[in-house]
């Protein structure tokens, strides 16, 4: 792998066995001198660099850019490697959703399948036949865990089903393809964004629609409660166009607007409510990240990526934001010092990023016949952290 842009900077590092370059598009490349292999790319800056160098002690880079910032970066801080992979045969892997109650893992992808696994053991328990023709890009758990909602970009329909025997629930017609669905909090709605720019809110039980809007202007990508079940949080864009996306707040009882959210440069992708509902980051197709103040509407941060981003999951905890590339970089950032803390590697354009309801295990699909499961236990505090590192360690062990 090269650099994609001209090289401005190098430097070696104290001992000289580790190179840095830097370029015009604002991305460093961290190189092993006796191997010639990259151990690292680091993403940050918004301009051309000009300059880089290490510390005495090797372990922090410094490199400064057009844009007028210095970076500081742990320059011993490679891509980290997986805890294990699932492999599903069905098909290549688009989505991904987590139970919060059990420790199950539904997938779906191509043709249409989806399947539930058991985190203790990674084997499929259930799969969910006779439902959508195309590829399953959305899916979502009730927050009780005992229903699962599937979705496809190309069918109009959403199909809830049960997850105790794999039977339909319930079933629902919206105008347009789906983009998105989520269940509300008590999961008595769920609510789906279109590509022909509508939002649908159905009653779960009867099947009735609740609210058919308008949304947008353009395809809605993604549709998420807030955690008290008060407000929809939607957001629009066209990946085909480089026109800016909008995030738009709802009052979800009435369905009327509470505010738009302005300052993506590209459609965004996914907009997420933070666990304690004070917040939602937003990320768009250029890689940036903004994190909103839901009472306030202004905007507190913007997290820059090096290439374009989709999915986006908060730890459980509120302190950490997964979002996935499309480079199959994907990125674990802490909000209190706005740094990437992990970098997990190793999967094709990233389409799904899920934490695990105890923080310690992030989930990532990237379009390949598998799942990727990533260790954050030491990332994400003490509330029951380790309980499901522990579980993929042992049966990941006890594989034939």
């Amino acid at each position: 792998m090269t650099h994609e842009a001209m090289v401005w900077s190098l430097a070696f590092s104290p001992r000289g066995s580790l190179l840095v370059s830097g370029d015009a598009n604002g991305t460093l490349r961290l190189w092993d001198v006796e191997s010639g292999r990259i151990t690292s790319s680091l993403e940050g800056h918004e301009d051309s660099i000009t300059s880089v160098s290490f510390a005495a002690d090797s372990k922090t880079l410094f490199s400064s850019s057009h844009e007028g910032v210095i970076n500081a970066w742990n320059s011993k801080q490679p891509p980290q490697s997986a805890l294990a992979t699932i492999g599903v045969a069905a098909g290549k892997v688009w989505a991904t959703a987590v139970s919060p109650k059990t420790s199950r893992v539904a997938v779906g992808g191509r043709g249409g399948f989806v399947r539930i696994l058991d985190l203790t053991t990674g084997r499929q328990v259930l799969e969910l036949e006779d439902g959508h023709p195309a590829t399953v890009d959305c899916l979502e758990f009730a927050h009780d865990g005992s229903l699962i909602a599937t979705g496809s970009w190309r069918s109009d329909e959403v199909i809830v089903w049960r997850v105790g025997d794999g039977s339909r629930h319930q079933s629902f017609k919206a105008d347009g393809n789906i983009r998105a669905i989520t269940f509300s909090p008590d999961g008595k709605r769920i609510a789906a964004g279109c590509e022909d720019q509508l939002l649908f809110v159905w009653d779960v039980e009867s099947g009735d629609v609740v609210k058919k809007v308008n949304a947008h202007s353009q395809p809605v990508y993604d549709v998420s409660f807030s955690p008290d079940g008060q407000t929809i949080a939607t957001c629009c864009g066209d990946w085909t166009e480089a026109k800016p996306g909008r995030v738009k707040l709802w009052k979800a009882e009435s369905m009327t607007e509470i505010a738009r959210l302005d300052g993506h440069e590209t459609a965004v992708r996914s907009a997420v409510f933070h666990p304690d509902g004070s917040r939602l980051a937003s990320v768009s197709e250029d890689g940036a990240i903004r994190i909103w103040d839901v009472e306030t509407q202004s905007e507190l941060a913007v997290l820059r990526n090096s290439t374009g981003a989709r999915p986006l999951d908060w730890s459980p905890d509120g302190k950490l934001l997964a979002v996935g590339l499309h480079d199959g970089t994907t990125n674990v950032w802490d909000l209190k010092t706005s740094s990437v803390v992990r970098r997990f590697g190793g999967l094709g354009d990233t389409f799904s990023v899920r934490f695990v309801p105890d923080g310690s295990v992030l989930i990532g699909a990237g379009g390949e016949k598998l799942i990727t499961l990533w260790d954050t236990a030491e990332l994400t505090g003490d509330s029951g952290v380790g309980r499901s590192v522990e579980s993929v360690r042992k049966w990941t062990k006890e594989k034939p």
